[in-house]
Parts: C-alpha cells; structure tokens; sequence
C-alpha cells in the first residue's frame, strides 16, 4: 500500500476536503497536513485562517478518527 500526502488549508475542514480524504483512503495510508503559516516558532492566524493547528486536528480526527495522520511538518 502507499501512502498519500495531502496538504490543504483545512481552515475549516469542508465537505469538499472530506471527500478528497475518503477518496484517498481508498487505496492510500493517508498523511493530512494542514498548512501552518509561522513566524519563529509561533503559528500565525487571521481572518482569513481562524483556526490553528491543534484545532484543524482535532476536526479532522473528529471525522476520521485514527484512519489517518495528523502532521504538522
């Protein structure tokens, strides 16, 4: 099996984004990584990207549970 990388805003997690993840995990171990803009070490957010890192994780284990990964970098 291989593994597929998507990387995307996730900034919310949208049906779209859920379904491109489903179609992945058809044939793929699945690594999501949502994008993280940064200065130094702290993640920076705004109106356009509300949410950080930790929250965009936790929607997607939400709906996806332990099918896929999670990474930060």
């Amino acid at each position: 099996m291989t593994t597929a990388i998507y990387l995307a805003h996730l900034n919310p997690l949208t049906n779209s984004h859920i379904e491109i993840i489903d179609e992945l995990l058809q044939e793929n171990n699945v690594i999501v990584m949502p994008v993280r803009f940064l200065m130094g070490e702290k993640e920076i957010n705004s109106k356009s990207f509300p949410f950080n890192f930790e929250i965009r994780k936790k929607m997607i284990e939400s709906v996806f549970g332990d099918s896929v990964t999670v990474s930060s970098n």
